[in-house]
């Protein structure tokens, strides 16, 4: 993970970059590696839209402490 990448995803994977990533609406910040938005757009087939991952929970229903 480098610049601008990392200022706009975060290390932890909670962020709201993170949520439109795996809904495949995530566009890459300008400057961005040339492969990262293919790579990202994989995940559609990696995780089909119409299934459930039972160990996912969204940033807005983390809860820290």
């Amino acid at each position: 993970m480098t610049r601008p990448l990392v200022t706009d995803i975060g290390y932890m994977g909670i962020s709201a970059s993170c949520e439109k990533i795996m809904a495949n609406t995530y566009t890459c910040p300008p400057n961005s590696h040339p492969f990262a938005q293919e790579f990202f757009d994989q995940f559609e087939h990696a995780v089909p839209i119409d299934s459930k991952l039972d160990s996912y929970i969204s940033s807005k229903n983390y809860k820290r402490g």
